[in-house]
Formats: structure tokens, C-alpha cells, sequence
């Protein structure tokens, strides 16, 4: 593996895999680093609405649609007083589990840019105060690395490596949320739509519903062996 690059991209979650995805396409070299090894979970929602433009840009969706998946076309609101308000969506937006989506971005990703995986990422390189590059440790074998790049882009998550040694991670706990992911079958009378639903007991909070078309696959058309 190469050493030198001119972007690194930290966290290969659906934000850093298409960051990667058009860096790496727009002719940059582009090392995209990860910790797990795909394809990983990732507890958070399933819903995918707001980001077709990217998604169809990067020819994802005829992906998506010959897997498991369900098709959204609205969204639902409740407040804790019952009232109920549903607004439609221009066009149409989908429910794929992260376990099958995150993989897909990141196989795209894949196709134009150096991959990383099994790799922690401990600290950045710095010289003159400027960023330079990522320190870490290959998972499997325990060898430390040192990679240089022009640029570090973090997309590792709330705990971010990155934010973190940049002074930059807010962990305030007033601006910190944790939440609970369940997946239920049977489920009767299901909209194919999002459904938000606020009540009195745990506002600020609000619990989601989904509708997902559920099955054991994993893999999708852009695997790697």
C-alpha cells in the first residue's frame, strides 16, 4: 500500500464512502480508511430520502432496488397530542438496512479508491501546525502505520479520531442524543413512509417507524470477493 496520497478520508460510513467516491473520481488519489471490515452494521436508521441526487449521481439506486428494500413515498409526523400530519415526497425515497446500503456506498467507493480496512486510526501527522497524514494500527497484524496526505477528511462518527485531535469534538452533553435501533416483524398497517412520533414521556426525544422489507442478504452486486 502506498504511503503518500492527497486525500485521506477517515470513516468509510455512507458520508466518507461518497466522499471518497468523488474525490477519487475527480481524479484525486484517495486513501479511504476504516476500522471494521465491510460489510459492518451500523445501528442508526434505515431510511434513505434525502440524498437521491448523490445517490443516482454515483448510479446507486438500480443497486438498492434489485435487493431487499422498500419504497417511501412520504413521511408522517405525530405530536404528543395526537395530532397527525403527512407530507408526500417529490419523488421516491427508500428503506435499506445499513448492513446491505453502507456496503454499497462503500464498494463504490471502491472501484476509484484505495481502501483501508481493519485499520484504527490513533492520531494525525502534524507539520507546522497543518495536518499532514494519519497515524494507526492494522487490527490483524498490529503494525503501526504512518500514511501522509494533503488533506484528512474525518467522517468517523460521533467519536471522531479526527475532531477529537483537532480540538474540534463537542461531547456537550446537552447537545448529545443516544438511540435505540429494534427491528419488529408482523407489523400490521405499515404506510410506505417514515412515521416520526412525538409523545410526552421522552421529548426532546421521538421514536421512528420504518417499513423494511427484511432478509438474510449481505452482499450486494458490487462485492468484492
Amino acid at each position: 500500500m502506498e504511503t503518500d496520497y492527497d486525500v485521506i478520508v477517515v470513516g468509510a460510513g455512507p458520508g466518507g464512502s461518497v466522499c471518497a467516491a468523488y474525490l477519487s473520481k475527480a481524479g484525486h488519489k484517495t486513501l479511504l480508511i476504516d476500522k471494521a471490515q465491510f460489510p459492518r452494521d451500523k445501528a442508526c436508521g434505515d431510511a434513505i430520502s434525502g440524498s437521491l441526487k448523490v445517490q443516482e449521481n454515483l448510479k446507486l439506486t438500480p443497486i438498492v432496488t434489485s435487493g431487499p428494500h422498500s419504497e417511501l413515498h412520504s413521511v408522517i409526523f405525530s405530536s404528543p397530542k395526537g395530532a397527525v400530519l403527512e407530507i408526500p415526497f417529490q419523488g421516491t425515497g427508500y428503506v435499506c438496512r445499513r448492513l446491505v446500503y453502507d456496503n454499497i456506498v462503500f464498494q463504490k467507493a471502491k472501484e476509484t479508491a484505495d481502501i483501508l480496512q481493519n485499520f484504527s486510526v490513533s492520531d494525525l501527522i502534524f507539520e507546522e501546525s497543518k495536518v499532514a497524514g494519519v497515524k494507526g494500527k492494522d487490527l490483524k497484524t498490529g503494525e503501526e502505520k504512518e500514511i501522509r496526505a494533503k488533506v484528512v477528511v474525518g467522517a468517523d462518527g460521533a467519536h471522531s479520531v479526527v475532531a477529537k485531535k483537532t480540538g474540534l469534538l463537542d461531547l456537550d452533553s446537552d447537545h448529545t442524543i443516544t438511540s435505540i435501533r429494534c427491528y419488529y416483524s408482523g407489523v400490521k398497517d405499515l404506510k410506505t413512509a417514515i412515521e416520526l412520533h412525538f409523545v410526552d414521556d421522552i421529548i426532546p426525544g421521538y421514536f421512528w417507524i420504518f417499513p423494511l422489507a427484511w432478509s438474510t442478504q449481505t452482499t450486494t452486486k458490487l462485492d468484492s470477493t
